[in-house]
């Protein structure tokens, strides 16, 4: 033991990191020496990642560890399971007093990362612990060294209680809640009659975290149906038609119907994950043109739009006006000699792009969209990968540039015409978008959800009919052994 106290800390730390807790425990009742040798090392074991239930023992163990020791915990994970390390009897032997979470959060100086590692509605323990973070949010060293809030994906949370755990802050308030938060990853349940939720969510991140961020994953956990009617208001839609989306105004001074609030900003994120979203083509450019100087990544999975095909279309269009290089040319005069300077710049980082189009849109069983892949740099070649997927066959697989795919008139892709927008899918997929082999599985889809409709309908009526039952069945399987009998 003489041996292991004359050796430098940094030895000691790393002999310490390969030995049980218990060991390091019993190592440090010996004496009052190494107790105070090995502190350091057994601090960082032991408080560095730290899993906590939010029963009363457990926290009141936080609450009343002393500030050196609190100094040390940088990651926090919150759990309904029964915590590993034993505590004190002294502790377990209280009747569950109300814990006192505004003094266990408050002052973690160091502390970097909250994790909600639960399972299905989580609001039991979002709630408490996010209004003890900001109970004293103007002076609490928590809030300015927080970095990362992540909700595991087995978990969600309702729009009411994520917005209802945020103070209401003045529209003058440049300052975001949590200072310095640079990941988001949250889970909620949005419901797609109640696009107010929506709009609500995204003032909520704005709020919190909006000019700092730089990593944002949001995830709604609930079932959105192809079949589901648009969440904005009919009188305020753009239809399908093409003299309807040629009207539609990407620009902050039009009236058209958005989820994201006008004052959505983030200027310094970097990487974007959205899926199972409602979104507009206006929310779309929102995103990419305010985030455009430090945006890297951007994986849009599952989203909604209205109008698939165009809207797609136009984010593609921007997307190739965002990441296009500009080549410049300077001529200067030395010595009577012409030289010429040619300089090619990126206006964007923008270099991986994930778009999984396929059955993530509105009940249209004439089309299919594919799922895109793009990787671009400045440094090599950009490569593209179109995955059009047709269950149960196999997927049909492209390697084509779609930028040199999309027409001239994408420059202005609201006034692209309806025949240029078909074309470019078409060339995309080797017309497969819309063949009946690609087109099948949606047609089913459409197929069971009219007759599910149409049988929830007549059992609304104070007797059921049977023979209207029997004679809707009869034509839904000669619909549907038609669409399956078709040929390839």
């Amino acid at each position: 033991m003489t041996s292991l106290l004359s050796l430098p800390p940094e030895l000691t730390d790393q002999i310490f990191t390969y030995l049980p807790l218990s060991s390091i425990l019993t190592l440090r009742l010996l004496n009052h020496t190494y107790n105070h040798k090995f502190q350091h090392p057994l601090r960082t074991i032991l408080f560095t990642n730290l899993t906590l239930n939010l029963r009363a023992p457990a926290i009141s163990h936080l609450t009343i560890l002393p500030a050196p020791a609190r100094a040390y915990i940088k990651h926090i994970t919150f759990t309904r399971s029964p915590l590993k390390l034993p505590l004190p009897k002294t502790l377990n032997k209280k009747k569950d007093p109300q814990p006192n979470l505004i003094n266990a959060l408050s002052n973690l100086p160091n502390l970097k990362s909250i994790d909600f590692d639960l399972k299905d509605n989580i609001s039991d323990y979002w709630t408490p612990i996010i209004k003890a973070l900001l109970a004293n949010h103007k002076s609490s060293t928590t809030l300015t060294s927080l970095k990362t809030i992540r909700i595991s994906p087995t978990a969600y949370l309702t729009t009411p209680d994520l917005t209802s755990s945020l103070p209401i802050l003045s529209s003058s308030s440049k300052t975001p809640i949590f200072r310095n938060l640079k990941t988001l990853e949250i889970s909620i349940t949005l419901l797609y009659d109640r696009p107010k939720h929506i709009e609500r969510v995204w003032e909520w991140i704005s709020s919190a975290a909006g000019p700092t961020l730089t990593s944002l994953i949001l995830i709604n956990t609930s079932q959105i149906s192809p079949e589901d009617p648009w969440p904005l208001d009919s009188r305020h839609h753009h239809s399908s038609s093409i003299s309807s989306i040629s009207s539609i105004s990407i620009s902050d001074s039009d009236n058209t119907p958005t989820f994201l609030p006008k004052t959505f900003h983030l200027p310094r994120l970097r990487g974007l994950k959205l899926q199972n979203l409602y979104l507009t083509i206006k929310d779309l450019h929102h995103l990419l043109t305010t985030s455009s100087k430090s945006l890297e990544s951007i994986d849009l999975h599952a989203c909604y739009t209205q109008s698939p095909k165009h809207d797609w279309f136009n984010f593609l269009s921007l997307l190739h006006k965002l990441i296009s290089a500009t080549t410049t040319t300077a001529t200067t005069i030395n010595n009577d000699k012409e030289h010429t300077t040619t300089t090619t710049t990126r206006t964007s980082n923008l270099s991986t792009i994930h778009l999984a189009l396929q059955g993530h849109h509105r009940n249209i069983s004439s089309y299919e969209l594919p799922e895109i892949s793009i990787i671009t740099d400045s440094s090599c070649p950009t490569t593209f990968e179109t995955v059009l997927h047709s269950p149960p066959n196999p997927p049909y697989i492209t390697k084509k540039d779609i930028f040199s795919l999309l027409p001239s008139t994408s420059k202005n892709p609201n006034k692209a015409p309806e025949t240029s927008i078909d074309t470019f899918w078409s060339s995309l997929t080797d017309s497969k978008w819309n063949s009946q082999q690609v087109t099948r599985y949606k047609r089913l889809r459409a197929l069971s959800a009219q007759h599910d409709a149409e049988i929830r309908k007549l059992r609304c009526y104070a007797q059921y009919d049977y023979d209207m039952a029997a004679s809707l069945e009869e034509k839904y399987q000669a619909s549907l052994q038609k669409i399956k009998a078709e040929a390839d």
